[in-house]
Formats: C-alpha cells, structure tokens, sequence
C-alpha cells in the first residue's frame, strides 16, 4: 500500500498549528485517528508510528501541541 506523508497547518482560533498527516495515497473513505506527540513532540518516533498505523488502513493526524 502507497502511503502519504505530509506535513501540514491546521487552523485554530490561535492561529496555525503543525500537523503530520499520513494516509493511503488511494482515494477511499477510511476512519481516522488522531495520534498524540510524546513528551519529545512531533519527532520522527511519532512519524513512524502513524506511517505504521496508516499502512493498516487509517488516516492518521498527528498535531504538534507544543509548537
């Protein structure tokens, strides 16, 4: 399975917000999780874990809550 990674800025009422957005590249609906940073933020752990968890289907979000 092709899976995409981008990162991506989402809109708060704060202003914008890095994300990491990993999902197949085949344009079906699929259900979504929204993955939570560890302590070390955003880093490339984080990455690997939703690149995994996409490749069973999902699409996955990862905000940075700290930046």
């Amino acid at each position: 399975m092709q899976i995409e990674q981008t990162d991506i800025l989402v809109s708060t009422p704060d202003g914008q917000m890095p994300a990491f957005l990993c999902r197949s590249s085949q344009p079906k609906r699929q259900p979504a999780v929204v993955l939570l940073m560890e302590a070390f933020g955003l880093s490339a752990h984080i990455r690997e874990i939703a690149t995994r968890i996409a490749k069973q289907g999902y699409v996955v979000l990862s905000p940075d809550l700290c930046a």
